[in-house]
């Protein structure tokens, strides 16, 4: 992914974190934006680390 994709992933990210309340709903929102992305653990992770889980 290019440098501009990841700022874009990123700002998508947190416009998602702020949408979300959980886990489970982070990580269904980035996957319905970014379903291509090759490692859902890492965004599930990431979400668990986001939500203080």
């Amino acid at each position: 992914m290019a440098p501009r994709a990841n700022g874009r992933y990123l700002d998508a990210g947190a416009v998602v974190l702020e949408q979300s309340t959980n886990p489970a709903e982070f990580f269904d929102a980035m996957k319905q934006r970014y379903p291509e992305r090759v490692n859902p653990w890492a965004i599930w992770l990431s979400a668990l680390q986001l939500f203080g889980n």
